[in-house]
This record gives C-alpha cells, structure tokens and sequence, in this order.
C-alpha cells in the first residue's frame, strides 16, 4: 500500500514524539520557600524570604535549562524527575587516618531541611517557558533528596513528554 492511499482518519492518531531533555545543576539547592508581605504607598509587595541565597540558584538552574531547552517548548503533560543531591556533614565520616572514609550507619537519604517540595518549586519554576510551557503541565513528578558521595552537589533533571495513547493504555490494564 502506498503512502498516498493511506486514510485521512489514520493521521490523526499519530503521535509526534519529542527527545526528553535531562541535564545537571551543580551547587548547593536552594528552596523556594515562604513569603513576606510588605506595604509600600498603599500596594503589598510580596517578597521571598530566603531571596539572597534563592536567586544565585535559580540563575544557575535557569542557565542550565536554556543551554539545554529543545527547539520549542513541550507541549502537553510531562514527567519530571528530579534528584536533589547534597553534601554529607563532616559527622558521616570516620576520624583519624580513616577521615576520607564515610562510616557504614551514614544514611543515604537527606532527610533534613530544606523540605523536597519547596526545593522543586523552585527547579521547576525555573523550567517554566524555557523546557515547557508551564509547570501546571507536569503531570508525574518523581524526586529524591540524598547525600552524594562525590564532590557532585546539586540536582540532576530529567523532563520527558507524555503522550495521551500511554495514559489510555496504562487505564485500560490497571483493572
């Protein structure tokens, strides 16, 4: 069968698959935390508390998103993982001539402040415009938040398409 003899009504099923985008943020994440409300000649202002030390991140985080953004903008729903790495306190490591050394009841999990949800609003917020169009798009979103046992700090983002056929698929097994 050729392809010009191919039905009109076929067409429209075909899916346009889009490349997921992944890439690395290094330095230490920041959460996008409270605000504070301000009067200023009768207008409230809203400002976030922990600005000084949010801003730099979201600079590196948005950096790292234009050199790495697709062609255009994802449309439609999307997955984000995030991984959320920081550095292990001087406490996980043993003493002496073993000081390099991380002691074996050192957790894996980062399980202290900064809270993970506010640490993905701010990556995600810096996505917005840049990897998708809005982050009301994402529809899974998976993170994690551990120490790292290399000089890595920072967060690894992983932002891949998903298409509506897999969702249907997925409904239609889960009985």
């Amino acid at each position: 069968m050729s392809h010009d003899k191919i039905p009109r009504a076929t067409k429209q099923y075909r899916l346009r698959e889009q490349d997921p985008v992944s890439f690395e943020v290094f330095g230490t994440p920041r959460p996008k935390g409270s605000k504070k409300a301000y009067v200023m000649a009768g207008k409230a202002i809203l400002v976030e508390c922990n600005q000084k030390l949010l801003v730099p991140w979201k600079r590196l985080v948005t950096a790292a998103a234009v050199e790495n953004r697709p062609p255009r903008p994802i449309k439609g729903p999307v997955e984000v993982t995030l991984y959320f790495w920081f550095e292990r306190p001087r406490a996980h490591f043993r003493a002496g001539k073993y000081k390099d050394q991380r002691k074996p009841a050192a957790p894996y999990y980062h399980s202290y402040r900064p809270d993970i949800d506010k640490l993905a609003r701010a990556v995600l917020d810096c996505l917005t415009g840049i990897v998708y169009e809005d982050d009301a798009q994402v529809c899974v979103l998976n993170m994690r938040k551990a120490y790292s046992d290399s000089p890595k700090i920072g967060v690894s983002i992983d932002v891949r398409p998903k298409s509506e056929l897999e969702v249907v698929r997925r409904e239609d097994t889960d009985v």
